[in-house]
């Protein structure tokens, strides 16, 4: 089993020489492709700049049918991180020891390579945002507005009170002239 995953990383999932793994991989995987095709390598196979595998965690087994973790070292100069893929694969009936290759599917988006692809992204520099030249007018219009019209407001007030007192008392003095001083 070993043997066949090393076999297929190194050529299918590398993209070096992926004839090699033709006789490896089932006719479900294969989708049709003739080795002709197949060797050309554009496969149904997720690629992975492959430099060697680093862990193989066989996940379950079930009659002749093995799913395995496999964890990718990238190539050097890649800027990837490790990877993991699930690849299933199934035992040839008429043999003990050969395995085929029947799925290969990466798990999920690595957090590290969202690390490293954040830390790889250009930095934008935004200025500072800066309020509207209308909220400036509005706020100094509050305030002007404020500082002049609620003093003249009350100035207003004052002079109309003032003023309907001092009628008040004239008209009173009128209805009443023994008031008169």
């Amino acid at each position: 089993m070993k043997t066949t995953i090393a076999l297929f990383v190194t050529s299918s999932v590398s993209r070096h020489h992926p004839e090699r793994s033709w006789a490896i991989v089932d006719p479900a995987l294969r989708e049709g492709l003739t080795k002709k095709e197949w060797s050309a390598g554009n496969i149904p196979v997720v690629p992975y700049p492959a430099a060697g595998v680093n862990l193989l965690t066989l996940e379950s087994m079930i009659d002749q049918t093995a799913l395995v973790e496999v964890v990718l070292e990238p190539a050097s100069g890649s800027h990837l991180v490790r990877k993991t893929f699930q690849i299933e694969l199934h035992r040839v009936p008429s043999s003990s020891r050969r395995w085929l290759v029947s799925s290969w599917v990466p798990e999920g988006v690595s957090e590290s390579q969202q690390a490293l692809d954040a830390a790889n992204e250009p930095q934008v520099v935004s200025k500072p945002e800066h309020l509207s030249q209308v909220w400036l007018f509005a706020v100094l219009g509050l305030l002007v507005g404020g500082l002049i019209l609620f003093p003249a407001g009350l100035l207003f007030r004052e002079s109309y009170q003032y003023r309907r007192a001092k009628h008040e008392f004239e008209h009173s003095h009128d209805e009443h002239p023994g008031l008169r001083g």
